[in-house]
């Protein structure tokens, strides 16, 4: 006998999109252990920026081995920041008419990364698919890197504009790819993935809507145009895919430098995911016990109905028997037995 396959039970193609946010990149390594703790294992990820960072690190080794890599790397910068970004970095106005590709040199963070990678190279040696996305200055576009040698590909992601220089690869010229799509999700569609966790660090760089100087409108438009991406993908995604988008909680008030608050933030993303999955189980089983007592009154109704018609069905018939009716307890219970049991289904899920 041929074999029938359930659509409702094929398993899902899971995938973590891990959105830019520098040093709230923190957040992400709790939200990780959390999703770790859960069983829950991707199919691929995609990242950006700080996200690309910490996609890759979990990339190599996706589970605990892989987020107690991360909580390394992230408590090392903690203790000495100084390893990425040098002391008093934030530009002052000598600073930004100087002449110079960038503020800082990457050399520290290239050096950093490479040595955090380990004896990975390049894409193809990752124990999970992974994807990058930074932004083609050139052509003005997104670009996605998902083969050939890493190190690059995640320098490029991470280009902050005017921190850091612009990475060559190539010939041509990247910067940060949060400048065009910040939290990724669309791509991870069109891989294919049908349940999305989105590792978010909330609204980070919110500015003063008080407007002084001419920089602050352009820095609003800025804001509004690198988070409203996401909002427009959320809200369009298609029927058959399913987003989770884990909530980074209230963002502390943080210089773009400052690490020092590094091991709270891991904290506070993982505690808020976990928060965030027991609030999905306990819709689960409310939506489970609503549809289970809707079933019992409609079996109740339909057999009651039949024990009235079975009277007039036997004289007609004559003789012959009747099979048992089903009591409607039993129905249910029949039904709860054969429930699908999948520990995430539920709505588009979004931050608080």
């Amino acid at each position: 006998m041929a074999k029938v396959s359930n659509p409702l039970r094929k398993r899902h193609r899971v995938a973590f999109v891990l959105a830019g946010g520098g040093n709230l990149g923190a957040l992400q390594v709790g939200q990780l252990r959390a999703l770790s703790e859960r069983g829950i294992t991707p199919d691929l990820i995609v990242g950006c920026s700080a996200g690309a960072m910490n996609g890759v690190g979990y990339a190599i080794d996706p589970g605990p081995v892989g987020v107690a890599r991360l909580e390394e790397v992230w408590d090392a910068l903690a203790r000495q920041p100084d390893l990425v970004l040098p002391g008093s970095w934030i530009p002052n106005p000598v600073q930004l008419l100087r002449k110079g590709p960038a503020i800082v040199s990457a050399d520290n963070m290239r050096s950093r990364l490479e040595m955090f990678l380990g004896p990975v190279r390049t894409f193809e040696e990752l124990a999970v698919h992974f994807e990058c996305v930074a932004t083609d200055v050139d052509s003005n576009s997104e670009a996605w890197f998902h083969s050939g040698e890493l190190l690059d590909a995640i320098m490029a992601s991470a280009a902050l504009p005017s921190v850091f220089p612009m990475v060559t690869i190539e010939g041509r010229r990247y910067l940060d790819g949060g400048v065009l799509n910040n939290v990724p999700i669309n791509r991870a569609i069109e891989l294919g993935a049908t349940r999305i966790y989105v590792l978010h660090m909330g609204q980070h760089g919110k500015p003063s809507h008080t407007v002084k100087r001419p920089v602050d409108a352009a820095m609003i438009a800025y804001w509004i145009a690198r988070n409203g991406r996401f909002a427009r993908d959320l809200a369009t995604l298609p029927p058959h895919v399913e987003a989770f988008v884990l909530p980074p909680g209230e963002r502390p008030d943080l210089k773009y430098d400052d690490f020092s608050q590094t091991a709270a933030l891991i904290e506070q993303g993982y505690v808020n995911a976990v928060e965030f999955f027991a609030h999905q189980d306990r819709h689960r089983e409310e939506t489970t016990t609503v549809r289970a007592e809707r079933l019992r009154r409609e079996t109740r109704r339909v057999i009651d109905e039949l024990r009235d018609k079975v009277p007039s069905l036997r004289s007609a018939r004559g003789s012959q028997g009747y099979a048992e009716l089903v009591d409607p307890d039993a129905a249910h219970d029949n039904d709860v037995a054969h429930d699908d049991g999948d520990p995430d289904r539920g709505d588009v899920a979004s931050a608080p």
